[in-house]
């Protein structure tokens, strides 16, 4: 799927914020006390893990208003081969295959869960033909 960087941006700073504090007035005032470099390492810590998962969901038409919505199913579709390629290039001593399937399942409900919860910060998409400038209003 096709995302704008506003588009990501938005989306992954929103969960981050989500699991700072459940109330949006406290996520947005723990989000503002860290400083750049640490909302940089925390931004790439959640981008590594579910930006390959969001590119490779399918294309979906998006109406402007709206955001694009994945069941579980699909994203996990999609998740799967990642976490698992994911797992054995940072396992040395065992694959992902050899995981007990209580544990893959375990890993790919939260990595699922954790794409979700981005895609639910997704900012409605805006009408490509009626452009506003700047595009993040």
């Amino acid at each position: 799927m096709r995302f704008t960087e506003h588009e990501m941006t938005t989306a992954l700073q929103g969960a981050v914020r989500a699991g700072l504090a459940e109330d949006p007035d406290e996520a947005k005032a723990a989000w503002e006390e860290l400083d750049r470099f640490t909302r940089f390492q925390t931004l790439t810590l959640i981008g590594d893990q579910v930006l390959p998962v969001l590119v490779g969901l399918p294309d979906v038409t998006v109406e402007p208003g709206t955001r694009a919505e994945y069941d579980d199913e699909t994203v996990a579709a999609v998740a799967g081969p990642l976490l698992a390629a994911e797992w054995d290039r940072s396992q040395g001593d065992g694959s992902w295959d050899a995981q007990p399937a209580e544990d893959r399942d375990a890993y790919l409900d939260h990595r699922v869960g954790l794409v979700q919860e981005v895609l639910s910060h997704l900012p409605p998409r805006q009408d490509p033909d009626a452009l506003i400038v700047p595009d993040h209003l």
